[in-house]
């Protein structure tokens, strides 16, 4: 029984529906590569795709389960029954999986090319330094992370970019387009992000994590809430231009419905009842959380239809 306890332990610790998601997501960069750089539907864009999908993975549990081993006071307060806190898993054995987890995927992605391998480095660097520094620095926090979500997307591209040897359209304005559903991303994400920590509020007050809401209150969060809903509406338009359909339409649609439900919930009462926006948090994040899911979904069915399309 004990071992069954921690392996749920280690399955909860590397999120892996979470990193499900990143291999979808980094679907979508390789597909919109294949549509923006004309790439040919072959054997070798799906071996790309697995290699790619293998490194973002890797690279993200190695994110999940560091960010978790710093995060051990805090989820003392707010979530005691994870598998660190409650003592199911060993700091030590943590910070090794961890480890482990980013050079292996960044050791494998020398196998797809230097500017896959520089951007594998970069984003492993990137959540061990927002995990052990800037997730307690508020905003500038919130960026990071969401930056590192999105760079699954980007990943894929560059990967494509990388394997067929595409490095003139780097500089191109097709290049720039490849990456929208990251920016769409990137959004997405930071919205959560800031959110999670109204959520997180009690916690981090106490631990002196300077989120939005602690240090600003949540009369301004939400107006910042509101700005980044709004630019993520009007950039879930883009790619409409691009040829998506219908199926990406009905999805973004749904994405730009829970995006708005998730403001209507945390829209401000009272700005003293800050037990009732953490709880009104929690359900507003979880709404965000099917918003990002839906919202994979719909770049990567929307990308899939016009690129079958064409083939």
């Amino acid at each position: 029984m004990p071992y069954a306890r921690m392996l749920a332990g280690y399955v909860e610790l590397l999120r892996l529906h979470n990193v499900a998601l990143t291999m979808l997501a980094t679907a979508i960069g390789v597909l919109s590569s294949i549509l923006y750089f004309s790439v040919a539907l072959e054997g070798g864009i799906w071996r790309v795709y697995l290699l790619a999908s293998c490194v973002t993975s890797l690279i993200a549990a190695g994110g999940y389960v560091v960010n978790d081993y710093y995060d051990i006071d805090i989820d003392s307060v707010n979530k005691p029954w994870r598998p660190l806190p409650s003592g199911i898993i060993s700091m030590r054995s943590a910070l090794l999986l961890s480890m482990i987890l980013f050079i292996g995927g960044t050791a494998l992605s020398t196998v797809i090319g230097p500017l896959s391998s520089v951007l594998a480095a970069f984003t492993a660097l990137l959540l061990l330094t927002y995990s052990k520094t800037f997730k307690r620095r508020g905003f500038s926090g919130n960026i990071i992370v969401s930056l590192c979500g999105a760079l699954s997307i980007v990943y894929g591209v560059v990967s494509v970019v990388d394997k067929f040897g595409l490095y003139n359209k780097v500089f191109s304005m097709n290049f720039v387009l490849s990456l929208v559903p990251a920016l769409h991303a990137f959004l997405l994400i930071l919205l959560r992000e800031i959110v999670k920590g109204i959520e997180d509020y009690e916690g981090d007050k106490i631990h002196g994590v300077k989120t939005l809401v602690v240090v600003y209150g949540i009369e301004k969060t939400y107006g910042v809430l509101l700005v980044l809903s709004s630019l993520l509406i009007c950039i879930s338009i883009v790619p409409l231009f691009a040829g998506l359909g219908i199926v990406y339409l009905l999805l973004a649609i749904v994405v730009d419905v829970l995006v708005v439900y998730a403001l209507y919930i945390l829209r401000p009462r009272s700005l003293s009842d800050m037990k009732s926006m953490v709880t009104r948090g929690a359900w507003a994040r979880r709404v965000l959380k099917y918003a990002f899911a839906i919202g994979i979904m719909a770049f990567l069915l929307g990308f899939a239809e016009i690129v079958l399309r064409g083939y």
